[in-house]
């Protein structure tokens, strides 16, 4: 079983690589999921954004994919 350190330790990169992102006008939430999107595949789609922030489908999402495509 991991310690909260070790935990704390693991989860640093992805901390630092959302503090990156922050300043691209991303709320914390979509830096996180975006994080994770470019650290595995770099692509993603409608509903695992949905998944992940756990939201329907619908104008939140819609909006935060225009927003990333006409950047």
């Amino acid at each position: 079983m991991q310690s909260s350190a070790d935990v704390l330790k693991a989860d640093q990169p992805t901390t630092e690589r959302v503090k990156v992102l922050l300043p691209f006008g991303l709320a914390e939430r979509q830096a996180r999921f975006l994080a994770s999107v470019m650290l595995h595949s770099g692509v993603f789609v409608r509903r695992q954004y949905a998944a992940f922030a756990g939201i329907t489908h619908g104008q939140k999402v819609h909006d935060f994919i225009k927003k990333r495509h006409c950047d």
